[in-house]
């Protein structure tokens, strides 16, 4: 046996299939997005829930259920309603564009794009009103 997985083996693993994935579904022109969560491992082998989404449209803007809850919970929350896709500065010098809301997470229900690298990150709602609300 040549090793056992790891946390961070796995992730790895789960971002290349993501990534693979997008890529083949990107050349369908279906305006979907692949992602893949709950990811659990042992010594041996790692699983995951591959989700694909079918974006939806509004007003001609393609748009996932994340951006879509965003905007939709935008009032209730105390933000502006062109909220989606509006970038902020952090005093840690970080810049976000904010790309969705996930209202069943209680701890870190925005989702952000950070500017400087791509990487997707999940923010907290008192971090986002401070600089927004």
């Amino acid at each position: 046996m040549k090793g056992n997985l790891d946390r961070q083996t796995m992730y790895a693993l789960m971002q290349v299939a993501q990534v693979t994935m997008q890529q083949h579904v990107d050349g369908l022109g279906l305006g979907v997005e692949v992602s893949i969560r709950n990811g659990k491992y042992d010594n041996y082998n790692c699983a995951g829930s591959i989700t694909i989404e079918l974006a939806s449209v509004i007003d001609g803007t393609p748009m996932t259920t994340d951006a879509v809850k965003l905007c939709d919970y935008a009032e209730y929350l105390g933000l502006p309603p062109d909220v989606l896709g509006k970038e902020f500065t952090t005093s840690s010098g970080k810049t976000y564009k904010l790309t969705g809301y996930r209202p069943r997470n209680r701890t870190y229900p925005f989702l952000a794009v950070d500017t400087k690298t791509g990487k997707k990150m999940k923010l907290s709602e008192d971090l986002v009103l401070n600089y927004l609300g």
